[in-house]
């Protein structure tokens, strides 16, 4: 399985811990898409279990908090209300065949079963680092002729059942020093200012006088709501 995100993307706060939990408490959680006739997974889907009370301004400022808050209900005991999803992987042979919706639909099952009231999801559009200077507001709310949305991973969300209910501006924060973002991107940072660099959603921000690198990446919450009375299908 391939990397989704850009190799400046480093190891999120609390992943070895995160990962203790993953396999083993949180593990009837989690979903693989396996295709026995090649004796091989196709997809992934991993999601940590929240308490969430299902009010929008609520949502944790990312999915990077997300866990960190998933991690802490664990510590406090608190009982979890829903799933966050972490990520959805699939295999660059098998993509474009529905892999990441039936993981999608696998996972609002699972909800389900638990009784959670939902599946929570701060989804990285794919394609919005191709247009780095229109802001995520606008960027979410494009759309296909059919009217769905434009870009693919919002369109599969809501193909789902998701719900689109608004950007977390800080979801992913990065800091660097102007070393560290010339060896992470290649580029040559010569003067203060915003640059557009491989693989991220909007510009980056170099400071020259301070010796530091921002990026700071919008991402979107995406809401699928649950049905007790329904699976899907």
């Amino acid at each position: 399985m391939n990397n989704a995100w850009p190799t400046f993307f480093g190891r999120f706060t609390g992943d070895e811990e995160l990962y203790s939990i993953l396999y083993t408490e949180w593990i009837e959680y989690q979903v693989v898409c396996f295709d026995p006739s090649k004796n091989k997974p196709l997809g992934y889907g991993f999601v940590v279990p929240i308490h969430y009370d299902g009010n929008l301004d609520k949502l944790p400022d990312g999915w990077n908090n997300a866990i960190l808050q998933a991690l802490d209900d664990y510590s406090s005991k608190k009982n979890p209300t829903a799933l966050n999803g972490m990520a959805i992987i699939v295999d660059p042979d098998a993509q474009k065949q529905g892999i990441s919706l039936e993981i999608i639909k696998k996972i609002t099952d699972i909800c389900r079963q638990h009784n959670f009231h939902s599946f929570i999801v701060n989804v990285r559009p794919i394609l919005k680092h191709q247009y780095p200077l229109i802001p995520l507001e606008k960027y979410a709310h494009w759309t296909i002729p059919t009217g769905e949305p434009f870009d693919p991973w919002i369109r599969t969300h809501v193909r789902a059942g998701g719900e689109i209910a608004h950007v977390s501006s800080d979801a992913v924060v990065i800091k660097g020093t102007i070393d560290q973002w010339q060896t992470w991107t290649g580029l040559s940072f010569q003067d203060s200012g915003e640059y557009i660099v491989k693989g991220a959603l909007v510009p980056i921000t170099i400071d020259l006088e301070n010796n530091i690198g921002i990026y700071r990446e919008p991402n979107i919450w995406i809401i699928h709501t649950i049905n007790p009375n329904s699976t899907s299908s």
